[in-house]
């Protein structure tokens, strides 16, 4: 929540009058808030409050405060994307987009499409209005790609440039008043949090540029024929991916903290990491269909060996997961993230060229669900579980039908 919430102003603002927060943005702030109350030694034996209930009523404030938006009510809609559908849910609801879209015109009514930069205001309302837009950015580009909708940004129609660690830090420290607030290890700007949310916007961009060129209708009708333009714009873009690798803040490496109240992780931004990786690999191997398995010049032939090569390390960011990481927040995009991965290991399996493909890539799917059964075991709560249900639905049900599969590959159909 880092990028969304100016901590200071917030804090400030809280401590001074808290009903001077609109009710939308402290409700869906008490809602994330209840998820970890178990983590507080403070709150022992004590009931917990329903989340579900506080974020009801934040959905039904901010339906009410958008007569007259401002930077609060942004706020309040870009953290009530993060709310976990019920247990009878393996995805995302329609709601997430629905919500993200919210949040897209708030946005917009409030100008931040437009870059404050040479504008004559205070450089810490620049400085959050353009924050403000690339949180709302990223919502909309993931939120598009897990309900297989365009977004609803179009990529000419603002003009606020990338955002820089040392803006995302501004009005991070918290004055004495709010001390009693915050857990000591947050009370200073951490620029750790910052740097993951400039190198998140870095890889929505991306992400951006692969949905807008290869999974949209109108990139589709353009791209169908033309190969070599095709995968000369794949490459321009597999270079993007590997300069983020190379050029990522040291900070946001996986290695976690050894703080054990620190619930911050790396994690969840390199799951979006791997996620945009696999759709740069199967946009890279399309079409893939029966007939491709056996064209030794299809680009599913041609380029699954290096799909395979290049997403083996998967297994390796899974197993370093530990308990403090899997349990701490990862937001609503890691579940789909996820789910993502799961699918594409699934493609390779189905779409595996020649016996020995086959079983290395049931080899690679088992680490892979042996990763995940670990994880499950370290589950401490529901958004864990919730978190890895998904994926491990999918990989347990292509492991009962495996072996007839592996025997009868050539005839399983897509």
């Amino acid at each position: 929540m880092t990028y969304v919430v100016s901590k200071s102003r917030f804090l400030r603002a809280y401590y001074g009058d808290a009903i001077s927060v609109p009710a939308s943005l402290r409700g869906v702030i008490y809602a994330l808030g209840a998820n970890s109350w178990k983590r507080d030694p403070q709150c022992a034996g004590l009931t917990p409050p329903s989340s579900y209930t506080l974020f009801q009523r934040a959905h039904w404030a901010l339906h009410t405060e958008t007569h007259a938006p401002n930077k609060w009510t942004l706020q309040a809609a870009l953290l009530l994307i993060h709310e976990r559908p019920g247990d009878n849910f393996t995805m995302e609801t329609p709601r997430t987009w629905i919500v993200a879209s919210k949040a897209t015109a708030i946005a917009q009514m409030l100008g931040l499409h437009r870059d404050p930069r040479l504008w004559k205001i205070a450089p810490l309302e620049k400085s959050v209005r353009r924050k403000l837009w690339w949180a709302t950015y990223m919502a909309d580009v993931w939120a598009s790609l897990y309900h297989g909708n365009p977004p609803h940004i179009a990529k000419d129609s603002f003009t606020t440039s990338p955002i820089q660690i040392e803006e995302v830090l501004m009005d991070e420290d918290v004055n004495e008043d709010s001390l009693s607030f915050l857990e000591p290890s947050f009370v200073s700007s951490d620029v750790t949090a910052s740097a993951r949310f400039v190198e998140s916007v870095k890889l929505s961009r991306i992400l951006r540029e692969l949905l807008d060129s290869f999974y949209s209708d109108q990139a589709y009708k353009t791209t169908i024929t033309d190969t070599k333009t095709r995968e000369s714009k794949l490459f321009d873009i597999e270079k993007q991916l590997e300069s983020w690798m190379l050029l990522r803040a040291s900070c946001v490496g996986i290695m976690q903290s050894d703080d054990p109240q620190d619930y911050t992780t790396n994690a969840p931004l390199h799951l979006s990491y791997y996620a945009v990786k696999t759709l740069y690999l199967r946009a890279l191997m399309w079409p893939s269909h029966m007939a491709a398995k056996t064209d030794p010049k299809s680009a599913l032939r041609r380029y699954y060996d290096k799909a395979l090569r290049e997403f083996s390390p998967f297994v390796d960011f899974l197993d370093r997961i530990d308990s403090r990481s899997l349990n701490s927040f990862w937001g609503d995009h890691a579940r789909s993230q996820l789910v993502l991965c799961g699918n594409f290991l699934v493609f390779l399996f189905l779409m595996a060229p020649t016996s020995d493909k086959v079983q290395e890539t049931f080899r690679l799917l088992e680490g892979v669900h042996s990763a995940l059964k670990r994880c499950r075991d370290m589950a401490e709560n529901e958004e864990a579980v919730a978190l890895l249900r998904p994926v491990l639905l999918r990989v347990e049900t292509l492991f009962t039908q495996a072996a007839r599969i592996m025997d009868t590959r050539d005839e399983v159909p897509i």
